[in-house]
């Protein structure tokens, strides 16, 4: 949930741009304050966003604030890994399990010592 302070919101009349990959509801308290229930694909553009508040015709207009809202890649958590003992020598697959895994972004650190990786596969539950 993402909320803006400013003025001259209106319900049904007002709507909120952040750029690619950012969707979401806009719900206008009062004429000063406003939430939007934004939903950000894991896809979206990382860094600083501008966002655009539009008041639509007749009338209306247009307010932009620069760098109001940072996308950033989520803290990934483990929840799991199977198994949790390996063979010295011998070849194991390893499961780990988790929240906030992005393919082409998260990657395996195994600890120190001689480790071979062949693949790492991202799966979605």
């Amino acid at each position: 949930m993402l909320t803006f302070h400013g003025e001259g919101f209106v319900e049904g009349v007002t709507t909120v741009s952040m750029g690619d990959g950012i969707q979401g509801t806009t719900c206008v308290l009062d004429r000063t304050l406003l939430v939007v229930n934004a939903a950000i694909d894991e896809t979206a553009s990382l860094g600083s966003r501008t966002v655009a508040i539009v008041n639509s015709a007749p009338g209306g207009g247009i307010a932009i604030l620069a760098n109001a809202l940072d996308v950033v890649n989520p803290m990934p958590r483990i929840t799991s890994v199977s198994p949790r003992r390996a063979i010295r020598g011998d070849s194991s697959d390893i499961f780990v399990s988790g929240e906030n895994f992005i393919s082409g972004v998260t990657s395996l650190d195994l600890g120190t010592g001689s480790w071979s990786i062949r693949s790492l596969s991202y799966l979605r539950p």
